[in-house]
């Protein structure tokens, strides 16, 4: 950090370097065109130092993020440990744990659904139309409240307790979200 407050320091120094230049009066040509070739080299030196400088940022901004997903890893692992404890809060969609200066929080995600409208319309016509709607799309809202899933497949329970795969509809399971919030 103290390099990035030199090098700060050093350019600053520069500026004001820039503004004590003695006085130039352009009254040839020959002026002129050594003004116009200073600003083409002073424009590539300018360039070459952006380069230079977003490269250093990118390599900064690398290490500063991995040490972010380091810093998490160990909040993680004692988040982990504070649940194992029953130290947390928890809700239907997340478990939290409040510290001083931020919260540890792991967010339940729904699965992502793989669904085939057109077997889903197909199935619902027949077994249960209310669930259709006018633009022949399923009820996806509704179909996850009147039906259950077995496994990965969404399944339908009659009153004999007859069990019915609904076609066209698969549920894959995503990792829950760990994050940080900081104060």
């Amino acid at each position: 950090m103290s390099e990035l407050i030199r090098d700060a320091d050093e350019m600053n120094n520069e500026e004001e370097q820039v503004q004590e230049r003695p006085p130039f009066v352009v009254d040839n040509d020959q002026k002129a065109e050594w003004c116009i070739e200073q600003i083409k080299h002073k424009r590539e030196e300018l360039e070459m130092w952006k380069a230079h400088y977003d490269k250093m940022f990118d390599t900064v901004r690398k290490t500063i993020e991995s040490d972010i997903v380091w810093f998490e890893g160990n909040l993680k692992g004692y988040f982990l440990q504070q649940v194992g404890e029953g130290m947390v809060r928890s809700t239907k969609n997340q478990v939290s744990y409040a510290l001083p200066h931020g919260k540890l929080v792991l967010k339940h995600q729904e699965p992502e659904y793989v669904k085939d409208d057109d077997m889903i319309v197909e199935w619902l016509d027949k077994n249960a139309p209310k669930l259709v709607k006018v633009k022949k799309t399923p009820d996806w809202a509704g179909m996850k409240k009147t039906f259950g899933f077995s496994e990965d497949r969404m399944v339908s329970v009659d009153e004999d307790g007859v069990i019915t795969e609904i076609p066209g509809v698969r549920a894959i399971p995503r990792d829950d979200i760990f994050k940080v919030e900081v104060k």
